[in-house]
């Protein structure tokens, strides 16, 4: 295995218009004397480049997929298109000179003259748009040249956020979606398929939809209601279904919600465990009933999963500390089901199910994207001849979808290989 190096000013004299996100390159195809004629393929092994952009608005800060394409590869399936994309990486992350080392690199059929007279291109996939990196260090790119190997494959690669078929599919979304490709593709042997890479929205709903109830109550002054008290005032909360990256946003956002309302109690953390303190009343013999859905005590650490919780009852200046330290994430899935319908069956957990990649979920709050890069390949079999579309579902281990907001795409790379 050859490595070439690539250097985005190195031919800035050939070539003046390169920048560090688009450029030309030129060498004696004689220098590579060392390869065979034909037969060899390619592949991107690392990229390093300088991160720093000029930012016009907030959103240009995020995180985002980037692709790189390049003329030393023809051209491959990208959603209802033909682009000649080869590799796909996360940038915008540090806001530094960055390193992707890609630990298992998609190999591409190419040729000397190709290799000899190379173009690069950066691009955000969901805008089609190179980067507006300001000046700095050359961009670097490492391509690893082998001889060609006996089985035939090609990559497709696959965007939530496809518009083509969003049109065909409008229940599209990042962890459902059915993709148009741009012709049927048909096979006469026996095909495999892996998932060389995905990157993920990393705002996956993290708290389901539960309530709390504040009932600010009295001995009643002589009034006897069928619980022996008078309510002076009931508050109903309905927390939604969300995302929250800490347990403290979850306790800021509930305690910013019952502040609002008038309500006489704190949330807070103390010690790791979820405090809930009384406050002073304006009557006297006042005392606050709180009720909150299982789930809900769950989380916050006052009941284990399995158990159901009682009414908290606080008089004036009252304190309840939740016995268990609490589980942000309970509800966060820590394995995701991959599915592709064009596959064949797989056993998981008694069941048939589609499974392309079953991969674990580590939360990092500081990423806008989860990125899967993957060491080995795992393949599974075609179990259809043709197919015109493809279905992706990302679920959890229960074969539920996942739920996102939606505001990023889901992006991945497929290889097909001859078995």
């Amino acid at each position: 295995m050859k490595c070439i190096y690539y250097n985005s000013n190195a031919h800035v004299d050939i070539f003046p218009g390169n920048s560090r996100s688009n450029f030309n390159t030129y060498f004696d195809i004689h220098n590579l004397d060392y390869l065979e004629d034909d037969n060899i393929e390619a592949a991107i092994k690392s990229i390093t480049y300088d991160d720093r952009t000029i930012v016009s608005l907030p959103s240009d800060k995020t995180e985002k997929v980037y692709a790189v394409k390049s003329n030393i590869s023809d051209s491959t399936v990208y959603n209802s298109e033909y682009k000649n994309i080869v590799c796909l990486f996360v940038g915008n992350r540090f806001n530094d000179v960055i390193h992707v080392n890609f630990k298992n690199p998609s190999f591409f059929t190419t040729r000397k003259e190709l290799l000899s007279r190379a173009v690069f291109q950066i691009i955000e996939i969901n805008s089609n748009t190179t980067p507006n990196f300001t000046v700095g260090s050359p961009t670097y790119i490492q391509v690893v040249v082998r001889k060609k190997k006996m089985r035939k494959k090609f990559n497709i690669f696959l965007d939530s956020s496809c518009t083509k078929s969003k049109e065909l599919y409008p229940e599209n979304h990042s962890t459902s979606f059915r993709i148009d490709l741009p012709e049927r593709l048909c096979f006469n042997r026996d095909w495999q398929v892996t998932l060389k890479s995905l990157f993920l929205p990393n705002n996956i709903q993290n708290f389901p939809s539960c309530w709390i109830v504040c009932n600010i109550s009295t001995n009643g002054q002589g009034v006897i209601y069928a619980n022996g008290y008078e309510v002076l005032k009931s508050v109903k909360i309905e927390l939604e279904e969300g995302n929250y990256p800490t347990m403290r946003a979850i306790i800021g956002y509930l305690s910013n919600r019952i502040s609002k309302l008038d309500v006489p109690i704190s949330f807070e953390l103390d010690d790791g465990k979820v405090k809930i303190t009384c406050k002073n009343f304006p009557l006297f013999e006042s005392f606050l009933e709180i009720k909150m859905s299982d789930k809900l005590a769950s989380i916050l650490g006052f009941i284990k999963p399995t158990e159901k919780i009682d009414i908290i009852k606080l008089h004036e200046y009252e304190v309840k500390i939740a016995p268990h330290r609490p589980d942000a994430f309970i509800f966060y899935p820590k394995n995701l089901i991959i599915s592709c319908d064009v596959l064949d069956n797989t056993i998981f957990g008694g069941e048939h199910v589609k499974l392309l990649r079953m991969v674990t979920n580590v939360k990092e709050s500081s990423s806008d994207i989860l990125s899967f890069d993957f060491l080995q390949d795992e393949f599974v079999d075609l179990n259809v001849k043709e197919f015109k579309s493809i279905q992706i579902d990302i679920m959890n281990a229960t074969g539920n979808l996942v739920k996102t907001d939606n505001s990023i795409s889901t992006t991945l790379q497929l290889m097909f290989e001859t078995v």
